[in-house]
């Protein structure tokens, strides 16, 4: 994930890599294709990466503007 924002040149930045989470301060204009990006990383190139891997992933995301306690959850795509 890291090594593709940076060759997108996003200011964003992953803030934490917690088991199957990942925490990341994502600037407000980049929300959107840091979200298409993680969700493309997690459930199509992991896959493609690691053929052995045969069960679907999904992607959860919640979004807080401000303080952790305001946290919503968003879609993706």
């Amino acid at each position: 994930m890291v090594n593709a924002m940076r060759k997108r040149k996003m200011r964003s930045r992953v803030v934490a890599q917690i088991h199957d989470s990942i925490i990341a301060d994502v600037q407000r204009d980049e929300v959107d294709d840091y979200l298409e990006l993680a969700a493309d990383i997690t459930t199509n190139r992991l896959r493609k990466a690691w053929p052995w891997i045969t069960v679907p992933f999904t992607v959860e995301a919640e979004l807080a503007e401000g303080s952790w306690r305001d946290k919503k959850e968003i879609k993706i795509g």
